[in-house]
């Protein structure tokens, strides 16, 4: 490109500016120049968080992944919470409200071994796809160190109950 015309093309942009901002400057720049530019890698913001198995959040997004939609007690993900089983292997997960409609009732899970297990009535009117404890393989449930037909333990350990 000659002098005077590559001077012919740069005069309108160097009269524009000491009449922009220099972002705008900077953007007029990167656009003329883009051609010339090399392309750049997409760069990736998205973070991810190991989880150990097993871990509280492993437990209750496993719980949360049963949850009827529709169930009665409108209770969501947002909700549960999580204890470890002090007693054996297994996380506890728990909605901490306890009063539904003047009626006390005490939701509550264990999971272990990637499965989650509805420990009491309620817990399986709201997530009716999971098993009851009493499905599970004995020898495994055993590892738990709690009943598998009574929940009355895991509620005294879970609400202090």
């Amino acid at each position: 490109m000659s002098k005077q015309k590559r001077d012919s093309v740069l005069a309108p942009v160097l009269m524009t500016m000491r009449l922009l901002p220099i972002n705008a400057v900077m953007m007029l720049l990167l656009v003329a120049c883009g051609d010339s530019l090399p392309a750049q890698q997409p760069v990736s913001t998205s973070v991810k968080i190991a989880q150990p198995a097993g871990s509280p959040t492993e437990a209750v997004d496993l719980i949360a992944r049963g949850i009827d939609p529709q169930n009665k007690l409108s209770i969501t993900a947002s909700q549960l919470k999580s204890k470890q089983n002090p007693k054996g292997e297994g996380t506890f997960v728990y909605v901490s409200q306890t009063r539904f409609v003047g009626v006390e009732r005490y939701l509550i899970w264990l999971t272990f071994d990637g499965q989650g297990y509805a420990l009491n009535g309620p817990s399986k009117e709201t997530t009716p796809q999971l098993p009851w404890p009493r499905d599970a393989a004995p020898d495994a449930w055993k590892r738990t160190n709690l009943d598998p037909y009574i929940a009355t333990e895991a509620i005294k350990i879970v609400f202090g109950q």
